[in-house]
């Protein structure tokens, strides 16, 4: 129908798509969450909260450290596609997290920028309450002085 079709050409179907997502995500269904925002990102290639949020759901809730590295490599695809988007402090705090729980927890050979310089980048651009808020719901956040300056302000 005409309704139907000018639906789809409002932006009112993509934002759809990632709310739904986000809904999925809070409920902890990742599976669900990041197959639709797969479909966003084939379709919408430059929105850069569905590469965030899609990072988030191959966590899938567990300790970082634990993640296969075929996993760490697709959440660190995707979090750096967001950031070449958008500068945003919550991207970098993410990547932080995963420089320092995968690679110097397992002893490995940190990433450049490594977590230091991406925890000052989150603290030159603000990182919002609620984005701390929805990581601390979905990531397990580590504890040492690093990561506590942002939890404990």
């Amino acid at each position: 129908s005409a309704l139907s079709k000018q639906y789809l050409n409002t932006g009112q179907l993509i934002n759809d798509k990632v709310n739904t997502a986000l809904l999925h995500l809070n409920l902890k269904n990742y599976e669900i969450a990041k197959k639709l925002l797969e479909l966003e990102i084939e379709n919408n290639p430059i929105n850069a909260e569905a590469y965030f949020y899609c990072a988030i759901c191959f966590i899938n809730g567990k300790r970082i450290k634990s993640l296969a590295f075929s996993d760490i490599k697709k959440i660190t695809q995707y979090i750096n596609s967001a950031v070449q988007i958008k500068d945003d402090a919550k991207y970098y705090f993410l990547s932080a997290i995963i420089n320092y729980d995968f690679f110097e927890g397992n002893g490995m050979l940190l990433p450049e920028p490594n977590y230091y310089t991406l925890l000052e980048k989150c603290t030159e651009l603000k990182l919002e309450d609620e984005d701390l808020e929805f990581l601390e719901n979905n990531v397990i956040i580590p504890q040492n002085d690093f990561f506590n300056q942002f939890i404990n302000k």
